[in-house]
């Protein structure tokens, strides 16, 4: 174990072990308060029944240490109560101040108790090197709290020790004796200090161990998840065209056409997994290669492999503007955000409902947007969409199962892109995504 005995630990271990050991000092200092206002209460009601005078000598003294310490435990009680219910910005350091102010309250106590003692020529240090110990060891301070706590602490005691003892072999034998308990106090208080950071540091240790477990276990999860979702969508694609295939009425042309669908949803499927497993490696971020591509054959692509797989009751229409649109995507990426937009508008539009597909540009962005006359999105929920995992999931009309995850996939591709996605929706109007891209070309 490492001694830290005239220094701290980095302020990157520091800082956050001080506050653990604030709370410890709290703990300590309000049960010793709570004991000794009980203790001196009970002494005083005692005092009533049985006179001291025939116990101690200088009983008057022992009863201005006893109101010493009673007043010290009341004042910290208060102060207590106070910076708990106050509302102020450096609450821990309040409490360090006060708590070291009780600690040194314990240390004068005892301190005074030995003062007394210095009226019998057999003298005593053992009421002071009690109180010295006892804080050494039940209260956590750094090594400047341990050092000003020392310094204060020997120089109170030097002084009001003139007041007690006249004595000069005595009074020297003294001074030794209280730098020698010092001396023991600061290295108790600097042993315990590095092994209750060694403590500490285990577990701090352990905690982020496990918050990595969960991390890791949360990973898995969401791939699972987004295996679910994601590899749903080419897989619907592959099956539809599959059975048009074996359609006794597909020509040949037609077959060719289809076999090209299956091929291209295949190779989005490959897509998908590898950025599962870019996931897995927590590769998110990373940047993904665009190339300049025709907006408006690609949704018009987008659209056509759409065709066959909405419902009969359900259009999917794609407004062309009248000039080509080119920008720079990575097209099997943002294929995916629309697939999901197109199909989030399936699951929430109604039969005979109207799916739009639009492209334009505006000022220095081109703009893709989808939209339907569907039921919308209710107001509450707008703050949660892009959540992974959202609360704004929805079964669809058709009881679509929603895993939270789509539109936060979405909105990780677009800002890949350098992009934003933003969604305009009411309640039983129907919703509109935007997808707002540079115009770099």
């Amino acid at each position: 174990m490492r001694y830290y005995f005239f220094n701290n630990p980095s302020k990157e271990y520091s800082r956050p072990f001080r506050q653990f050991a604030i709370k410890q000092n709290i703990g300590t200092s309000n049960i010793l308060a709570y004991t000794v206002t009980a203790t001196c209460i009970l002494i005083f009601i005692c005092k009533l029944f049985v006179d001291y005078g025939l116990i101690v000598n200088n009983p008057r003294e022992y009863r201005d240490v006893l109101i010493f310490l009673l007043s010290g435990s009341v004042i910290y009680l208060l102060g207590h109560t106070i910076i708990k219910k106050a509302n102020i910005k450096r609450r821990l350091r309040a409490f360090w101040i006060l708590t070291s102010y009780y600690a040194l309250i314990i240390i004068g106590g005892f301190m005074w108790l030995t003062f007394i003692a210095q009226h019998d020529p057999g003298n005593t240090m053992t009421m002071f090197m009690a109180g010295m110990f006892g804080v050494g060891v039940l209260w956590i301070f750094d090594f400047w709290g341990t050092f000003l706590i020392s310094i204060l602490t020997f120089t109170i005691f030097s002084i009001s020790l003139n007041a007690f003892q006249t004595n000069k072999m005595v009074l020297w034998e003294n001074y030794i004796v209280s730098f020698v308990v010092i001396l023991l106090f600061f290295i108790i208080s600097r042993i315990l200090y590095s092994s209750h950071f060694r403590y500490f540091m285990q577990l701090r240790t352990t905690e982020e161990k496990s918050n990595e477990i969960q991390k890791i276990n949360q990973t898995q999860t969401e791939i699972l998840d987004m295996v679910a979702h994601d590899l749903r969508s080419p897989i619907n694609s592959i099956a539809a065209l599959v059975d048009l295939i074996q359609h006794p009425t597909s020509t040949e042309e037609e077959k060719l056409e289809y076999y090209n669908m299956i091929l291209s949803a295949c190779k989005n499927s490959d897509t998908i997994i590898q950025d599962l497993i870019d996931t897995a490696k927590k590769r998110d971020n990373k940047t993904i290669s665009v190339e300049g591509v025709s907006l408006n054959q690609f949704l018009s692509s987008v659209r056509d492999q759409w065709v066959h797989r909405i419902p009969a009751n359900r259009q999917l229409v794609y407004k062309s503007p009248g000039n080509e649109i080119i920008a720079a995507i990575n097209e099997q990426k943002m294929q995916r955000v629309i697939d999901n937009l197109i199909n989030n508008a399936i699951k929430f539009t109604p039969p005979d409902g109207i799916i739009e597909l639009g492209l334009q540009t505006e000022k220095n962005n081109i703009r893709i947007s989808i939209s339907d006359n569907g039921i919308g999105i209710p107001e509450d929920l707008h703050p949660y969409l892009f959540d992974r995992f959202s609360k704004a999931g929805r079964t669809g009309l058709d009881g679509e199962k929603s895993y939270g995850l789509g539109l936060s996939i979405c909105q990780q591709i677009v800002e890949q892109h350098g992009g934003n996605i933003s969604v305009s929706s009411r309640e039983a109007k129907g919703t509109t995504f935007n997808i707002d891209i540079p115009n770099r070309i």
